[in-house]
């Protein structure tokens, strides 16, 4: 009886030993537990993240230090570049910042085991589990905008032709071509913020943000244009009206530049022979008869002209010769003009652009044909033919007082011509083709 006593005595003494052992090593647990969180009472719990970096273990205080020297502020000193050819913008996000988020970033972090009950905390630290906060950087739009506009402003504009000069001394001279750019505000906008949200240097190319425009005559075009490949003069008499109308009529046509294709009008380049424009009254001829004209004595440059691109392998696409032979070129080899009725017009079938010099030097007019070096390899003769004359008219009046049909010669008329033009082409001094380039009539008069 006391045997079994005691034994019951015993089990009961060793649960209530295990119990208290229980007791304690919980008691101990939660204690060690209580001892690691409360090192995290005024700091930030281990494996938070913000904005990649590490805060654990810091103060708020440190913790919004060190994220505004390794983050934000690296992120406000990087460098934006825009490029466009050889034009080049810079901006930092400085420029545009307002505000950030981090306070609020720093308060969330450092509150967040608050949303953890005991064990949840305990196990968060014993875990490589970690936290990511991120921080918001704010910009100014209206600066970005502004900005934005000012490069635009800078940018866009028309392309512009590359420009070609013919010194004195023969050398030529060529302005380049500049592209013409239209940006699109809206997508360079985006791009940028886009860039002050990253936190890397950013480059743009402005070229993906605009539309490109080349002008017709590029750098390239005109550097085709290498050298005289013919040239024409016509002499005529110095300090007349004439002599003046021919000079401001070959400043007119000068530096003219024809791409392949373009077509050449010269009244188009002349316009209108005013007298404000200087133009004086000389010579003309109106109907077979010679008068006086404003601007009298143009037809001379749109002839001499004339016969320098036929020596070019040219063809006149609209031309038409006096109605009385002049005599400054040979019959067949004049091109008159007259505003707003008669027109010459060539167009440049070459496979090279050409560049037309015309000036003129004591009392003869030049003109002279720029292109490239590789079509002196032909050469042109012109030959004009009269193959037909026709008598002249004669002009009579009834004498006074002899019987009927008495007459008396009045005036003397002038024979007038069927004449062809034939042009010779030449290669390594051999004839290689001869064709007419015009039949013409020049009436009696």
């Amino acid at each position: 009886m006391v045997k079994e006593i005691n034994k019951g005595f015993i089990l009961k003494l060793l649960l209530i030993q295990i119990f208290c052992g229980l007791t304690s090593l919980s008691l101990g647990v939660k204690w060690g537990i209580s001892l690691d969180l409360s090192q995290y009472d005024q700091r930030i719990y281990k494996n938070i993240i913000i904005a990649g970096i590490d805060v654990g273990g810091l103060t708020p205080n440190e913790a919004h230090d060190k994220v505004k020297t390794e983050y934000l502020d690296k992120r406000l000193q990087k460098t934006i570049v825009l490029t466009l050819e050889d034009q080049l913008f810079t901006a930092s996000p400085k420029t545009f910042f307002t505000d950030s988020d981090l306070n609020e970033v720093i308060t969330k972090a450092y509150s967040y085991p608050l949303s953890l009950n005991f064990v949840e905390k305990w196990f968060f630290l014993l875990s490589d589990q970690q936290q990511q906060f991120d921080v918001t950087l704010n910009f100014n739009d209206k600066a970005a905008h502004l900005f934005i506009e000012d490069i635009i402003l800078k940018i866009n504009k028309d392309a512009t032709d590359a420009a070609i000069s013919i010194h004195n001394d023969g050398t030529i001279a060529i302005t380049p071509h500049s592209n013409g750019y239209i940006i699109n505000k809206r997508t360079l906008l985006t791009e940028l913020k886009s860039s002050l949200d990253s936190s890397m240097d950013s480059t743009i190319n402005l070229l993906d943000y605009s539309i490109k425009k080349t002008p017709a005559y590029t750098t390239d075009l005109l550097a085709y244009v290498d050298t005289c490949i013919t040239s024409f003069s016509t002499s005529f008499t110095p300090d007349t009206g004439k002599a003046t109308n021919i000079k401001l009529s070959a400043q007119a046509i000068n530096g003219t530049f024809l791409a392949p294709g373009d077509t050449f009008s010269f009244n188009e380049i002349l316009g209108e022979t005013t007298a404000e424009k200087g133009y004086k009254y000389a010579p003309v001829i109106v109907n077979s008869r010679i008068s006086q004209g404003l601007g009298g004595g143009v037809c001379q440059v749109s002839s001499t002209l004339y016969n320098a691109i036929l020596k070019t392998g040219l063809y006149p696409k609209n031309r038409k010769p006096h109605s009385k032979p002049v005599n400054y070129v040979p019959l067949g080899l004049d091109a008159t003009v007259s505003w707003n009725s008669i027109d010459f017009q060539f167009q440049n079938t070459l496979d090279y652009p050409i560049y037309i010099q015309s000036y003129v030097k004591e009392n003869q007019i030049y003109v002279n044909i720029y292109s490239n070096h590789t079509l002196k390899n032909k050469a042109y003769k012109l030959k004009s033919e009269v193959y037909q004359v026709l008598p002249p008219r004669f002009q009579y009046v009834s004498k006074p007082g002899t019987p009927s049909g008495d007459k008396k010669l009045v005036r003397t008329g002038s024979p007038g011509y069927k004449v062809k033009v034939t042009r010779e082409t030449y290669e390594k001094d051999k004839l290689q083709e001869t064709e007419v380039i015009s039949l013409d009539t020049y009436p009696p008069s």
